[in-house]
């Protein structure tokens, strides 16, 4: 998917510029379209991992996921199969990783909740509740130390939120933590 860089949308009177929504518009039924397809594997069992459906949500990822830099890193929850699409993850990996197949993402030890792409910027998903705002704020500061200009993205999910937040922010890292 083509990079939109959120700084410079061209607004208009009627909203967005129709280029940019036609490409915010492709990510999100592409995303739709694959948890349908996932959606029917899981009823018939032909996909037997745990699986967390994306369905609803295809916005948020199309969105953030077009506004991120190619190299900016993203970090998901449990439900990550828009965010991995959205940033520009294999879609045959994906359905490999949801089959247990080694050309999966995670070499098909991961299933649908451990989705890995470093290639576009997906540095992992986590289950866990609120695990991704330490690990994007680590990835943060890595960045920082590194000095390589790489946004971090997670997403707040636990009272935590707010102490990694004001440590981040307090050390000036570029972490973006949003809901």
């Amino acid at each position: 998917m083509p990079h939109v860089d959120a700084r410079t949308i061209p607004w208009t009177n009627d909203g967005v510029d129709e280029s940019v929504s036609l490409v915010l518009y492709r990510s999100m039924v592409r995303i739709r379209i694959t948890e349908e397809g996932i959606a029917k594997l899981l009823e018939q069992k032909e996909i037997r991992c745990p699986t967390h459906l994306y369905t609803g949500q295809e916005a948020i990822a199309a969105g953030v996921c077009a506004a991120l830099d190619h190299k900016d890193y993203i970090f998901g929850g449990h439900r990550s199969h828009g965010h991995y699409l959205a940033k520009g993850g294999d879609l045959r990996a994906l359905m490999a990783e949801l089959y247990g197949k080694s050309t999966g993402c995670a070499g098909g030890r991961g299933g649908s909740m451990h989705l890995v792409a470093p290639e576009v910027g997906l540095l992992g998903t986590v289950p866990l509740v609120a695990a991704t705002i330490p690990i994007a704020v680590g990835a943060a500061m890595a960045s920082k130390l590194r000095a390589d200009q790489r946004g971090a993205l997670g997403h707040p999910q636990h009272p935590r939120y707010r102490q990694v937040r004001q440590k981040s922010g307090q050390w000036r890292w570029e972490a973006q933590l949003g809901s």
